[in-house]
């Protein structure tokens, strides 16, 4: 049976978010590695970091960002080869 690409994008989501062990990572753990590599940019003493992520990891990265204070476009889809520029004011 030959299924719509997005019949695979919507349950292969479901699958992650149930943490299927069809999913090499559950969703607490990709979140976890988000928080984990902005607490380690956001304490870098780099100013600038480049990122280049699929579409919905950064939607959690762009989540995380607005949480610990930067601001920056937000999108419900990420375009291909968009360019979001993310800054926090120095204090």
């Amino acid at each position: 049976i030959r299924l719509p690409f997005l019949f695979w994008l919507i349950f292969g989501r479901i699958a992650w978010l149930f943490c299927h062990r069809s999913q090499p990572e559950s969703a607490k753990e990709t979140i976890k590695r988000v928080k984990t590599f902005i607490e380690n940019s956001n304490s870098s003493y780099e100013t600038d970091v480049l990122v280049v992520s699929h579409g919905f990891i950064m939607r959690l990265i762009r989540k995380e960002l607005f949480k610990v204070g930067f601001k920056g476009k937000n999108f419900i889809k990420a375009k291909n080869g968009q360019l979001y520029v993310y800054e926090k004011e120095l204090s």
